[in-house]
Protein backbone atom coordinates (compact mmCIF):
# COMPACT_ATOMS: atom_id res chain seq x y z
CA UNK A 1 0.00 0.00 0.00
CA UNK A 2 1.58 3.52 -0.86
CA UNK A 3 1.69 6.43 1.58
CA UNK A 4 -0.98 8.15 -0.49
CA UNK A 5 -3.17 5.03 0.41
CA UNK A 6 -2.45 4.48 3.77
CA UNK A 7 -2.93 8.67 4.56
CA UNK A 8 -6.85 8.19 3.37
CA UNK A 9 -7.19 4.26 5.18
CA UNK A 10 -6.09 5.35 8.58
CA UNK A 11 -8.08 7.67 10.82
CA UNK A 12 -5.08 9.16 11.93
CA UNK A 13 -3.54 9.37 8.43
CA UNK A 14 -7.26 11.33 7.65
CA UNK A 15 -6.83 13.80 10.72
CA UNK A 16 -3.15 14.22 9.97
CA UNK A 17 -4.36 15.72 6.57
CA UNK A 18 -7.20 17.55 7.74
CA UNK A 19 -4.81 19.33 10.17
CA UNK A 20 -2.38 20.22 7.13
CA UNK A 21 -5.83 21.52 5.13
CA UNK A 22 -6.35 23.85 8.02
CA UNK A 23 -2.66 25.08 8.20
CA UNK A 24 -2.84 26.17 4.63
CA UNK A 25 -6.45 27.46 4.71
CA UNK A 26 -9.05 29.13 6.16
CA UNK A 27 -9.16 27.16 9.35
CA UNK A 28 -12.86 28.64 10.90
CA UNK A 29 -14.48 27.84 7.25
CA UNK A 30 -13.36 24.56 6.86
CA UNK A 31 -14.20 23.61 10.61
CA UNK A 32 -17.79 25.07 10.17
CA UNK A 33 -18.13 23.12 7.02
CA UNK A 34 -17.26 20.12 9.58
CA UNK A 35 -19.42 20.92 11.81
CA UNK A 36 -22.42 21.62 9.57
CA UNK A 37 -21.65 17.55 8.21
CA UNK A 38 -22.36 16.66 11.87
CA UNK A 39 -25.31 18.81 12.94
CA UNK A 40 -26.81 17.88 9.53
CA UNK A 41 -26.29 13.93 9.64
CA UNK A 42 -24.17 14.24 6.93
CA UNK A 43 -27.05 15.11 4.46
CA UNK A 44 -25.52 15.59 0.88
CA UNK A 45 -25.93 19.05 0.57
CA UNK A 46 -23.27 19.64 3.58
CA UNK A 47 -21.02 17.11 2.29
CA UNK A 48 -20.92 18.87 -1.24
CA UNK A 49 -20.32 22.35 0.76
CA UNK A 50 -17.28 20.43 3.02
CA UNK A 51 -16.02 18.94 -0.12
CA UNK A 52 -16.25 22.30 -2.28
CA UNK A 53 -13.98 24.11 1.02
CA UNK A 54 -11.67 21.18 1.03
CA UNK A 55 -11.08 21.97 -2.74
CA UNK A 56 -10.68 25.50 -2.37
CA UNK A 57 -7.65 25.58 -0.56
CA UNK A 58 -4.66 26.25 -2.03
CA UNK A 59 -1.63 23.41 -1.20
CA UNK A 60 2.14 24.18 -1.72
CA UNK A 61 4.12 22.00 -3.95
CA UNK A 62 5.43 20.44 -0.68
CA UNK A 63 5.33 20.21 3.34
CA UNK A 64 8.30 21.61 5.43
CA UNK A 65 9.52 18.88 8.03
CA UNK A 66 8.25 20.91 10.87
CA UNK A 67 4.86 21.59 9.68
CA UNK A 68 4.41 17.50 8.86
CA UNK A 69 6.04 17.13 12.81
CA UNK A 70 3.32 19.13 14.48
CA UNK A 71 0.22 18.00 12.50
CA UNK A 72 0.86 14.73 13.12
CA UNK A 73 1.43 15.25 16.72
CA UNK A 74 -1.72 16.76 16.78
CA UNK A 75 -2.95 13.50 14.84
CA UNK A 76 -1.42 11.49 17.30
CA UNK A 77 -2.05 13.23 20.61
CA UNK A 78 -6.13 12.85 19.49
CA UNK A 79 -5.85 8.68 19.08
CA UNK A 80 -8.69 7.28 21.72
CA UNK A 81 -9.42 3.49 21.91
CA UNK A 82 -11.58 3.41 25.00
CA UNK A 83 -14.36 5.33 23.29
CA UNK A 84 -16.20 6.08 20.43
CA UNK A 85 -14.69 8.31 17.84
CA UNK A 86 -15.63 11.58 17.34
CA UNK A 87 -18.19 13.55 15.59
CA UNK A 88 -15.19 15.32 13.15
CA UNK A 89 -13.29 11.64 12.93
CA UNK A 90 -16.27 10.16 11.59
CA UNK A 91 -17.20 13.49 8.82
CA UNK A 92 -13.45 12.27 7.48
CA UNK A 93 -14.55 8.57 6.55
CA UNK A 94 -17.22 9.84 3.98
CA UNK A 95 -16.39 8.59 0.91
CA UNK A 96 -16.99 11.81 -0.62
CA UNK A 97 -14.17 13.59 1.66
CA UNK A 98 -11.73 11.14 1.22
CA UNK A 99 -11.73 11.86 -2.52
CA UNK A 100 -11.31 15.17 -1.78
CA UNK A 101 -8.45 14.59 0.79
CA UNK A 102 -6.30 12.82 -2.15
CA UNK A 103 -4.50 16.04 -3.74
CA UNK A 104 -3.07 16.65 0.13
CA UNK A 105 -2.45 13.28 0.63
CA UNK A 106 -0.06 13.41 -2.73
CA UNK A 107 1.44 16.49 -1.50
CA UNK A 108 2.58 14.55 1.48
CA UNK A 109 3.81 11.82 -0.43
CA UNK A 110 6.26 13.54 -2.37
CA UNK A 111 7.42 15.88 -0.09
CA UNK A 112 11.11 15.08 1.07
CA UNK A 113 10.40 15.27 4.62
CA UNK A 114 8.48 11.65 4.28
CA UNK A 115 10.94 9.98 2.08
CA UNK A 116 11.58 8.12 5.32
CA UNK A 117 8.18 7.92 6.76
CA UNK A 118 7.84 4.03 4.97
CA UNK A 119 11.55 3.05 5.62
CA UNK A 120 12.39 -0.03 7.51
CA UNK A 121 14.01 -0.10 11.07
CA UNK A 122 17.15 1.86 11.01
CA UNK A 123 19.65 0.76 13.69
CA UNK A 124 21.86 3.71 13.57
CA UNK A 125 19.68 6.33 14.96
CA UNK A 126 17.90 4.55 17.69
CA UNK A 127 17.39 6.35 21.07
CA UNK A 128 15.75 6.23 24.05
CA UNK A 129 13.50 9.14 25.90
CA UNK A 130 12.90 9.63 29.40
CA UNK A 131 10.00 12.25 30.48
CA UNK A 132 8.84 14.23 33.83
CA UNK A 133 7.54 17.20 34.52
CA UNK A 134 10.24 18.60 36.03
CA UNK A 135 13.87 17.73 35.72
CA UNK A 136 14.35 16.09 39.11
CA UNK A 137 11.53 13.73 38.22
CA UNK A 138 13.03 12.57 35.24
CA UNK A 139 12.59 8.34 35.40
CA UNK A 140 15.95 6.16 35.95
CA UNK A 141 17.80 5.22 32.95
CA UNK A 142 16.29 1.60 32.00
CA UNK A 143 18.93 -1.43 32.85
CA UNK A 144 17.88 -3.03 29.51
CA UNK A 145 15.59 -2.51 26.81
CA UNK A 146 14.45 -5.88 26.35
CA UNK A 147 11.29 -7.77 27.48
CA UNK A 148 11.73 -9.74 30.79
CA UNK A 149 10.94 -13.29 28.95
CA UNK A 150 9.49 -14.48 32.19
CA UNK A 151 6.59 -11.44 32.68
CA UNK A 152 5.95 -11.69 29.10
CA UNK A 153 5.04 -15.26 29.97
CA UNK A 154 2.70 -15.05 32.90
CA UNK A 155 1.08 -11.90 31.05
CA UNK A 156 0.29 -14.51 28.05
CA UNK A 157 -0.96 -16.92 31.17
CA UNK A 158 -3.05 -14.45 32.97
CA UNK A 159 -5.04 -13.15 29.22
CA UNK A 160 -5.82 -16.95 28.80
CA UNK A 161 -7.14 -17.55 32.44
CA UNK A 162 -9.59 -14.11 31.76
CA UNK A 163 -10.74 -15.30 28.42
CA UNK A 164 -11.69 -18.66 30.45
CA UNK A 165 -13.12 -16.15 33.08
CA UNK A 166 -16.95 -15.27 33.17
CA UNK A 167 -16.44 -11.83 34.41
CA UNK A 168 -15.18 -9.43 31.54
CA UNK A 169 -12.58 -7.25 31.64
CA UNK A 170 -11.07 -4.01 30.71
CA UNK A 171 -9.29 -0.79 30.79
CA UNK A 172 -5.93 -2.53 29.05
CA UNK A 173 -6.26 -1.17 25.88
CA UNK A 174 -2.71 -0.71 24.07
CA UNK A 175 -1.93 -4.16 22.11
CA UNK A 176 2.46 -2.75 22.55
CA UNK A 177 4.45 -5.16 24.32
CA UNK A 178 4.61 -4.69 27.90
CA UNK A 179 6.39 -6.50 30.81
CA UNK A 180 9.28 -4.72 30.55
CA UNK A 181 9.87 -3.86 26.98
CA UNK A 182 11.08 -0.60 26.10
CA UNK A 183 10.64 1.30 23.22
CA UNK A 184 12.95 3.83 21.62
CA UNK A 185 12.15 5.67 18.67
CA UNK A 186 14.04 7.39 15.60
CA UNK A 187 16.73 10.39 16.48
CA UNK A 188 14.63 12.87 13.90
CA UNK A 189 13.94 16.23 15.45
CA UNK A 190 15.71 14.97 18.72
CA UNK A 191 14.37 12.29 18.70
CA UNK A 192 10.57 11.33 17.29
CA UNK A 193 9.73 10.25 20.85
CA UNK A 194 9.38 13.78 22.00
CA UNK A 195 6.94 14.81 19.33
CA UNK A 196 4.86 11.80 18.75
CA UNK A 197 3.27 10.23 21.96
CA UNK A 198 -0.25 8.68 22.07
CA UNK A 199 -2.21 9.61 25.26
CA UNK A 200 0.35 11.71 26.47
CA UNK A 201 0.90 13.60 29.78
CA UNK A 202 1.96 16.66 28.62
CA UNK A 203 5.62 16.27 30.32
CA UNK A 204 7.84 18.97 29.59
CA UNK A 205 11.34 17.65 29.87
CA UNK A 206 13.09 15.19 28.62
CA UNK A 207 16.27 12.92 27.96
CA UNK A 208 17.43 11.83 24.72
CA UNK A 209 19.99 9.04 24.71
CA UNK A 210 21.42 7.29 21.81
CA UNK A 211 21.27 3.47 21.79
CA UNK A 212 23.33 0.99 20.57
CA UNK A 213 21.62 -2.19 18.34
CA UNK A 214 23.67 -5.16 18.46
CA UNK A 215 24.04 -6.22 14.25
CA UNK A 216 22.59 -9.35 14.71
CA UNK A 217 18.82 -8.40 15.92
CA UNK A 218 16.16 -10.05 14.16
CA UNK A 219 13.93 -7.39 13.12
CA UNK A 220 9.98 -7.54 12.14
CA UNK A 221 8.69 -4.21 10.10
CA UNK A 222 5.38 -3.61 10.45
CA UNK A 223 4.26 -1.28 7.20
CA UNK A 224 1.02 -1.70 7.54
CA UNK A 225 -2.24 -3.60 8.16
CA UNK A 226 -0.67 -6.35 6.21
CA UNK A 227 2.37 -6.15 8.40
CA UNK A 228 0.01 -6.29 11.60
CA UNK A 229 -2.64 -8.85 10.30
CA UNK A 230 0.21 -11.45 9.36
CA UNK A 231 2.03 -11.25 13.10
CA UNK A 232 -0.96 -11.67 14.56
CA UNK A 233 -1.85 -14.77 12.28
CA UNK A 234 1.74 -16.32 12.90
CA UNK A 235 1.57 -15.43 17.18
CA UNK A 236 -2.11 -14.82 17.90
CA UNK A 237 -3.70 -14.65 21.22
CA UNK A 238 -7.04 -14.25 21.70
CA UNK A 239 -7.94 -11.40 23.64
CA UNK A 240 -11.55 -10.88 23.41
CA UNK A 241 -12.79 -10.36 26.97
CA UNK A 242 -9.42 -8.21 27.61
CA UNK A 243 -10.29 -5.49 25.11
CA UNK A 244 -13.78 -6.08 23.47
CA UNK A 245 -15.16 -2.92 25.26
CA UNK A 246 -12.90 -0.56 24.11
CA UNK A 247 -12.00 -2.17 20.58
CA UNK A 248 -15.69 -2.59 20.11
CA UNK A 249 -16.44 1.45 20.71
CA UNK A 250 -13.49 2.33 18.96
CA UNK A 251 -14.31 0.39 15.33
CA UNK A 252 -17.93 -0.66 15.86
CA UNK A 253 -17.18 -4.15 15.52
CA UNK A 254 -18.56 -6.97 17.74
CA UNK A 255 -15.93 -9.81 16.37
CA UNK A 256 -13.23 -12.02 18.21
CA UNK A 257 -10.17 -10.16 19.09
CA UNK A 258 -6.48 -11.10 18.82
CA UNK A 259 -3.17 -9.66 19.17
CA UNK A 260 0.29 -10.62 18.78
CA UNK A 261 1.13 -13.06 21.33
CA UNK A 262 4.87 -11.12 22.18
CA UNK A 263 6.17 -14.02 24.58
CA UNK A 264 5.93 -15.98 21.04
CA UNK A 265 7.13 -13.50 19.36
CA UNK A 266 10.31 -12.75 21.27
CA UNK A 267 10.77 -16.27 20.35
CA UNK A 268 11.88 -15.24 16.53
CA UNK A 269 12.30 -11.91 16.46
CA UNK A 270 14.01 -9.48 18.79
CA UNK A 271 12.75 -6.04 17.68
CA UNK A 272 9.45 -4.80 16.36
CA UNK A 273 9.43 -1.67 14.57
CA UNK A 274 6.06 0.29 13.22
CA UNK A 275 7.17 2.92 10.01
CA UNK A 276 5.56 6.24 10.72
CA UNK A 277 3.20 5.37 7.64
CA UNK A 278 2.42 2.09 8.65
CA UNK A 279 0.98 3.74 11.90
CA UNK A 280 -1.12 6.52 9.74
CA UNK A 281 -2.53 3.72 7.97
CA UNK A 282 -3.72 1.03 10.55
CA UNK A 283 -3.69 2.94 14.23
CA UNK A 284 -7.19 2.53 15.95
CA UNK A 285 -8.98 0.44 12.96
CA UNK A 286 -10.35 -3.41 12.97
CA UNK A 287 -7.66 -5.24 10.90
CA UNK A 288 -8.79 -8.38 9.26
CA UNK A 289 -6.58 -11.43 10.64
CA UNK A 290 -8.70 -14.52 9.49
CA UNK A 291 -11.43 -16.30 10.65
CA UNK A 292 -13.47 -13.49 11.54
CA UNK A 293 -10.83 -12.66 14.23
CA UNK A 294 -10.01 -8.75 14.03
CA UNK A 295 -6.85 -6.72 15.97
CA UNK A 296 -6.30 -3.07 16.66
CA UNK A 297 -3.04 -1.35 16.51
CA UNK A 298 -3.46 0.59 19.53
CA UNK A 299 -0.72 2.37 22.05
CA UNK A 300 1.56 2.79 19.43
CA UNK A 301 3.72 5.90 18.24
CA UNK A 302 4.46 6.48 14.72
CA UNK A 303 7.77 4.86 13.93
CA UNK A 304 8.04 3.40 17.37
CA UNK A 305 10.65 0.51 18.60
CA UNK A 306 9.69 -2.09 20.97
CA UNK A 307 12.34 -4.53 22.13
CA UNK A 308 11.22 -8.51 22.72
CA UNK A 309 15.12 -9.15 23.53
CA UNK A 310 17.94 -7.45 24.67
CA UNK A 311 19.77 -6.54 22.05
CA UNK A 312 20.58 -2.96 22.61
CA UNK A 313 21.85 -0.93 25.21
CA UNK A 314 22.10 2.82 26.11
CA UNK A 315 25.20 4.67 24.95
CA UNK A 316 26.98 7.59 26.99
CA UNK A 317 25.38 10.45 25.01
CA UNK A 318 22.71 12.48 26.25
CA UNK A 319 21.04 15.36 25.67
CA UNK A 320 18.11 17.66 27.53
CA UNK A 321 15.14 19.00 25.71
CA UNK A 322 12.52 21.49 26.97
CA UNK A 323 8.75 22.26 25.93
CA UNK A 324 7.70 25.37 25.08
CA UNK A 325 4.58 26.95 24.01
CA UNK A 326 4.82 28.68 21.22
CA UNK A 327 2.16 32.14 20.09
CA UNK A 328 0.26 30.05 18.39
CA UNK A 329 -0.17 27.85 21.58
CA UNK A 330 1.64 24.51 19.98
CA UNK A 331 4.34 23.11 21.71
CA UNK A 332 7.84 22.36 20.52
CA UNK A 333 10.60 20.54 22.25
CA UNK A 334 14.02 22.68 21.86
CA UNK A 335 17.58 21.05 23.00
CA UNK A 336 18.61 22.75 26.34
CA UNK A 337 21.92 20.77 26.81
CA UNK A 338 23.87 18.18 26.58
Amino acid sequence: MSIVDQLLAGPRGRQLLFNLLQNCGDQRRLARAVVDVMNRDATPAALVRLVAEIQQVSLPEKFSDGILTDCVKTSVESAVYWESPDEEERVFQYPEVRTALLPIAQVVAISPATTWWAQEFTPDDQVWVGRGRTWDALPEHPNQLGADPTRLEQWRKCAEEKELSPEHFSGRWWSVPTEGSVPTSRAHRGATGLWWEEDTFGYEFAEVIKVSVAPDARVFTIYGESSWARLCHDYPLDVTALKQYDWQAVTGLCRPWVMPDWSEVLRDFDVVHLTVAGYLGTAGRAIEIGKGAVSVVAGWAPGETYWLNNKAELGSTITRWEARRTPEYRTEWHQVGA
